[in-house]
């Protein structure tokens, strides 16, 4: 396919810009760099130089990040760094942390 992908929403904020920076952390990691070796910050930096407040809170960032850690989970093959990400447990790593600060955030959200 050849044409580019269009996202839309009411504001093109949010859910959305999450999509998006989810799919420049792919295209980063899949073509490759040699101008940093950490792409998260500047991925953020450039999807909200195209939209203002694209990615609204923390969580959407940690999401965007549980789901790069689900796609490249097939290529960790050190034991180490699957139990420091959480793969080998559920409580344990990232993944724990994540599940944990989603469902307090869950919790947050109904409160108010």
């Amino acid at each position: 396919m050849s044409r580019p992908t269009i996202v839309h929403c009411v504001d093109g904020c949010g859910k959305i810009g999450t999509l998006v920076y989810i799919e420049v952390l792919l295209m980063q990691l899949l073509r490759g760099t040699e101008n940093y070796e950490h792409p998260f910050l500047p991925c953020a930096v450039f999807v909200r130089l195209q939209r203002r407040y694209a990615i609204e809170n923390y969580m959407q960032y940690l999401y965007a990040c549980r789901v790069l850690l689900h796609f490249v989970q097939s290529f960790i093959e050190s034991k180490f760094h699957r139990y420091i990400l959480g793969y080998s447990f559920a409580d344990s790593g990232f993944i724990g942390r994540f599940e944990d600060l989603l469902q307090t955030w869950d919790q947050r959200t109904i409160v108010q």
